[in-house]
């Protein structure tokens, strides 16, 4: 009897853990802003937000897509509106997939310099605060 209950109970905390309880969502809070190229909003683009490391992959990535006005709104990857408070790379990138068929096609516009598209070369970083919402992103083409 003693067994089964010690199995019962192995199991229980294994369900547990698999589901979430043993750990918790980091702290999240609103992150928006405009994206510029050369001074111009840019349109169409995908923003992501990397926390910490790069190679540290239990923070989750925040990520959105502009506007036509370059205006962008973050969304964890846990669908919560927002970003892990703290350091952030930040990448700048035309989105890779195509839309649903009956979508528009994606804005065009100039060409986004190689150096944002990577998280390993990107100069753009963000120190996401909790009484901070807005982080506007300025992009030169040269």
């Amino acid at each position: 009897m003693r067994l089964r209950a010690t199995v019962g109970m192995g199991v229980l905390l294994s369900v547990l853990a698999a589901t979430g309880c043993a750990s918790s969502t980091p702290p999240l809070t609103e992150v928006k802003g405009v994206v510029l190229l050369d001074g111009k909003p840019l349109a169409g683009v995908r923003v992501e937000f990397i926390p910490g490391d790069s190679a540290d992959r239990r923070l989750p990535f925040s990520q959105a897509e502009t506007d036509d006005n370059g205006r962008y709104e973050l969304r964890c990857e846990n669908n919560q509106l927002g970003a892990v408070i703290g350091q952030h790379k930040v990448i700048v990138r035309r989105p890779s997939t195509r839309p649903a068929a009956d979508a528009p096609p994606p804005p065009s516009g100039p060409a986004i310099p190689v150096a944002y598209q990577s998280v390993l070369n990107t100069p753009l970083t963000v120190d996401v605060k909790a009484d901070q919402q807005s982080y506007d992103l300025v992009l030169k083409s040269k």
